[in-house]
């Protein structure tokens, strides 16, 4: 599978795909957002910004299911 960074979506469930076709590192590109609160997308690109803490807290569960 081939995920964009020029394109789509920065969201929990893209990493999440990552991580469980056997991806065994993510970048994760944070910025501040307009809140303060930190957010990531890929800068300079058509990728919409998701909250640092969604992407965080939903791929904690799958970090380690296909890689130690």
């Amino acid at each position: 599978l081939f995920y964009s960074q020029i394109t789509g979506d920065s969201s929990p469930e893209a990493y999440n795909r990552v991580l469980l076709s056997g991806g065994r590192a993510v970048e994760l590109d944070c910025y501040d957002g307009e809140d303060g609160e930190p957010v990531v997308y890929h800068a300079f690109t058509l990728v919409k910004p998701c909250r640092f803490e969604a992407i965080i807290r939903a791929i904690e569960k799958n970090l380690f299911k296909t890689s130690p």
